[in-house]
């Protein structure tokens, strides 16, 4: 893989972009394929098909967090002075949630079902072993 085009231009560096048709299409995965050893990130339902123009965006934005719950973390620290408390509290319970309550059946490995979103700690409120 090259290196991204820089130039610059009055001692300010820009990075030049490649022209992106409107109407390109690409596949995205929900959950990044980095984590592939926690995610099935394979699954049918974990790829989408997005403008390719949109799919640039999310990963040049969300470059760091590369699973829904770590880009609504984010999204809820960037959005925090904006929410009501009410608001803001539920979306943290959400984040709360251990991994087999905020992902569909199929997406977490088996050996990662009962962990937090979070770490690898495992969850109290695994309810399989109820």
């Amino acid at each position: 893989m090259s290196k991204p085009h820089r130039i610059t231009i009055n001692w300010e560096e820009y990075h030049l972009n490649k022209c992106i048709p409107a109407d390109a299409k690409s596949e995205h995965h929900i959950v990044w394929r980095c984590n592939r050893l926690q995610y099935n990130t394979n699954e049918a339902i974990n790829k989408v098909l997005i403008a390719d123009r949109k799919h640039q965006a999310l990963n040049r934005f969300y470059w760091q967090s590369q699973s829904p719950h770590e880009q609504l973390r984010d999204m809820v620290k960037l959005w925090e002075p904006v929410l009501s408390d009410v608001v803001r509290e539920e979306l943290y319970a959400i984040l709360s949630l251990p991994r087999w309550a905020f992902y569909q059946p199929g997406i977490v490995k088996k050996k990662y079902e009962d962990k937090e979103l979070f770490s690898d700690e495992r969850s109290h409120f695994y309810k399989k072993d109820l």
